[in-house]
Order: structure tokens, then sequence, then C-alpha cells
């Protein structure tokens, strides 16, 4: 479910990786969390969605694996 433009799932995947084991994800939340500025936030139901697998789509030809 990784669109196109990211390239080859499993070259993404094993970046993620690399970067957890090195604790790249930790530090750069860290240095989210110092320079953490809430004044500019805005989080609303207009832009986060789930993916329609998460809401339990249905349906012949689906791509979501079960």
């Amino acid at each position: 479910m990784l669109p196109s433009s990211y390239g080859n799932w499993n070259s993404v995947f094993k970046r993620f990786d690399r970067w957890s084991r090195r604790g790249i994800w930790q530090q750069l939340y860290q240095r989210l969390l110092i320079e953490l500025d809430l004044e500019n936030l805005l989080l609303d139901s207009t832009i986060l969605r789930a993916h329609a697998c998460a809401a339990g789509a249905k349906g012949e030809g689906s791509k979501c694996k079960r």
C-alpha cells in the first residue's frame, strides 16, 4: 500500500529498519520535543483519514490483506 513515488517497499522498509536500529527516529523525536511549537498546530478529521483497509473495506479485488 506504499505509494510508488517512495520506491520499492522493501528498500523503504530496510531504511526504516536501519534508522530504527541506529536510534535515528528517537533522535528526531527528541529534537522535535525540544523545538515543539504548538502555536500553529491544527489537526482535524478532514486531513486525518484511515486507509480503506483500516476502515474494514470489503469487496472483490480488494488489496486489503487479513
